[in-house]
């Protein structure tokens, strides 16, 4: 299970009510849930898993794994003065990176403030320390997260600290909520 948040930060959503209901000629990402299906890509996806992220001060943030038969992508979103802003990543290996970011976060605190990876230079932009849990479980994780961006803010990268020695990083693109279509909620 791969858990990672991105540039949710500074302007993080409060916890919605989980006892209003959505609007059926109207349903967007936010009201995604386990078990719903959307189209992306000219493919259909599941969301086989929803996690949630406790930033303190009540704010919370989500993500959402989605899968097809044979491949597997981390949605999330931030609403931003009534705007949604979305991003679409896969797991990727922290090794992958250039240098030895574990090492780096153990000596300094903090990984580096560019990386590059498959030819492009990220820019750190945000950091933050949550409490993760999977939306079916009452268990929670401390997690440090760190997000990048490419100078366009086309592509995205984040690094996370699970414990002392577990790192996740993922890479993807910043992506528009209208490109995913045909929700249809469980």
């Amino acid at each position: 299970m791969f858990k990672w948040l991105t540039n949710l930060f500074s302007r993080k959503k409060k916890k919605p009510d989980e006892s209003l209901n959505y609007d059926p000629t109207n349903v967007q990402i936010k009201d995604l849930r386990k078990g719903a299906f959307l189209d992306y890509d000219l493919e259909t996806w599941e969301v086989k898993a929803q996690y949630e992220y406790d930033w303190g001060d009540r704010y919370f943030t989500f993500e959402f794994l989605l899968a097809t038969v044979d491949k597997k992508k981390f949605l999330h979103y931030e609403e931003d003065d009534g705007e949604l802003e979305c991003t679409l990543t896969e797991k990727i290996r922290v090794g992958s990176l250039d240098g030895d970011i574990p090492e780096e976060i153990k000596r300094n605190g903090t990984p580096p403030k560019e990386i590059n990876y498959k030819g492009i230079t990220f820019y750190r932009d945000e950091e933050g320390v949550a409490h993760f849990r999977d939306t079916e479980t009452r268990n929670w994780e401390k997690v440090v997260s760190w997000s990048y961006y490419d100078e366009a803010e086309k592509h995205v990268l984040s690094i996370e600290q699970w414990g002392e020695n577990e790192f996740e990083a993922a890479f993807g693109l910043v992506v528009d909520e209208n490109e995913f279509t045909n929700i249809i909620l469980p």
